[in-house]
């Protein structure tokens, strides 16, 4: 876990970012450039890059609406391009979990990818006091593939 707290701090730390948008009735990735979001918008990838331009971390998020919820799957790479670590970051309202906002993190460490190295799972109210994951299950899913390597991200979002 060390490796993934130590790349929260690249990410954070940098200042290069793409981000792209799907927006209603598309299904093409749209760059947004200058900062010009458009209207619309129902899921947003990010992309963050080290000072050599090399791709570091991807972040996919899909859009609440109705703002109960909010997700995000955060990708990290290596310096080949391959997934080291995905970890997803839920946050969301439940009635059957004390009635509070709920955090949700599931972080893999991969050893390559599609083998997990560590598996945390924490789960926690609002004022970060630990609940059983098996009582306060994430209602939010979402079914998307696994990115194991960049150039996979690349293809989903149609760029080079």
């Amino acid at each position: 876990m060390a490796r993934f707290i130590r790349m929260e701090e690249v990410v954070a730390s940098n200042e290069e970012v793409r981000h792209f948008v799907k927006i209603q009735n598309s299904d093409e990735w749209v760059e947004v450039l200058n900062r010009q979001w458009p209207d619309g918008v129902l899921e947003v990838f990010t992309l963050h890059f080290n000072a050599a331009h090399q791709p570091i971390a991807a972040y996919w998020s899909p859009v609440s609406e109705s703002g109960d919820w909010n997700h995000t799957t955060r990708y990290y790479f290596d310096a080949s391009g391959s997934v080291f670590c995905v970890s997803d970051y839920t946050y969301f309202f439940s009635y059957e979990c004390q009635g509070n906002a709920i955090y949700h993190q599931s972080t893999r460490v991969y050893e390559e990818p599609q083998v997990v190295l560590c598996h945390e799972l924490i789960v926690q109210d609002h004022d970060g006091n630990t609940i059983d994951p098996k009582r306060c299950v994430n209602p939010y899913t979402f079914d998307r593939p696994t990115l194991w390597h960049i150039d996979e991200v690349f293809t989903l979002l149609g760029i080079q």
